[in-house]
């Protein structure tokens, strides 16, 4: 479906009633750099996709034991 030249000489009226003539360079303005930041922003989440990393980063023993410790003082007692 294709807008014609009555359809939008209709819409443009009614954003000139909407914001007014003063303020339309302004919002055209605020709209463009809202679609560049977004086709921006997508051409980086393409790029920058995090990588799982193949096997798992080995624990600190340390902690291994501090998880140890802090689960059998949470363990009631029978």
């Amino acid at each position: 479906m294709s807008l014609g030249i009555w359809e939008m000489l209709i819409l443009l009226v009614v954003v000139v009633l909407i914001f007014g003539a003063g303020k339309l360079p302004k919002v055209a303005g605020d709209l463009a750099q809202g679609i560049k930041a977004f086709k921006k922003n997508m051409k980086d989440e393409d790029q920058d996709e995090p990588v799982a990393p193949a096997h798992p980063a080995p624990r600190d023993p340390a902690l291994l034991a501090a998880d140890k410790v802090a689960a059998d003082r949470d363990r009631p007692v029978v």
